[in-house]
């Protein structure tokens, strides 16, 4: 039971500004067997999923943070992926465990959300949901 069972490997995006937070994470889904890449903000996750698309390799999952420092957080970024792919698997990311965004990440262009601290098995989970929705 793992998201690395799924057919093929998947394509992954990690949007976060903690370097620690995204290789802690990185690490995770390369353990599952999928493609990684990262970016530290929204409007490199934005240039990133456009040139994916371009170059015929759309991610299956992106995983966004909500707050991020310098730079566009998690849910503008996710309005623009959305514009450019309505289809986009959109992960929202957050440590606050009492957030409107979190509470309500349908109503936000999400399909699922990631809580930190990350573990392996709620990465694992997210992976069979994704693997499932991209089988069905």
């Amino acid at each position: 039971m793992g998201g690395g069972e799924v057919g093929k490997s998947l394509r992954v995006l990690i949007m976060d500004d903690d370097e620690m937070v995204r290789g802690i994470l990185k690490k995770i889904f390369l353990f599952l067997k999928c493609e990684v890449d990262d970016v530290c903000n929204g409007e490199e996750a934005i240039e990133k999923y456009r040139s994916s698309i371009t170059a015929d390799q759309c991610y299956d999952l992106v995983v966004l943070d909500i707050r991020i420092n310098n730079g566009m957080g998690g849910v503008e970024a996710a309005q623009e992926i959305k514009q450019i792919h309505s289809n986009a698997y959109l992960v929202v990311s957050s440590g606050d465990s009492v957030d409107q965004v979190m509470d309500n990440y349908t109503d936000y262009n999400f399909s699922a959300m990631l809580t930190k601290p990350f573990t392996f098995d709620s990465v694992s989970a997210l992976l069979d949901n994704v693997g499932n929705t991209k089988d069905g």
